[in-house]
């Protein structure tokens, strides 16, 4: 596995997230202002934080599918790298589910999937970027 699921994930990811973009901003006119004041219910909060960290995931996806090209790893841990990443646009949709379900504001935060996703994969992308540097010949 060379990168080519994170690829689908951060290219779907951005798609999905200019949509979301698109969606939100023809309906803020309508629904996000009263009397001048900006308002946004739980909804619109957790639909918005999906869009907001929707794009920057999926930036994240393409980075991490270029970097396990390039990156000498274990078949297992590239595997794993791979899929810790992926598992980060959990964090956006889990979100939206929120979001559209209305649930209130102190529901549990089942997104930590995604963020120990991003945790574990970025762990091994630096570890194995420090295992190449460590073995390069000194100049």
């Amino acid at each position: 596995m060379k990168g080519r699921l994170n690829f689908i994930v951060g290219g779907v990811g951005m798609m999905v997230s200019v949509v979301a973009a698109l969606a939100l901003g023809i309906t803020f006119d309508d629904h996000g202002q009263r009397e001048g004041l900006y308002l946004f219910s739980v909804v619109q909060f957790y639909l918005r934080f999906a869009h907001t960290h929707g794009m920057p995931l999926s930036l994240y996806n393409l980075i991490v599918g270029l970097c396990l090209g390039i990156l000498d790893m274990s078949p297992r841990r590239r595997k794993l790298a791979a899929w810790g990443a992926a598992s980060t646009w959990l964090i956006p949709i889990l979100m939206t589910l929120k979001g559209a379900l209305g649930a209130p504001a102190n529901f549990p935060h089942v997104e930590i999937i995604g963020i120990l996703g991003l945790v574990v994969s970025s762990g091994l992308l630096v570890a194995a970027a420090r295992n190449e540097t460590a073995a390069e010949p000194a100049r």
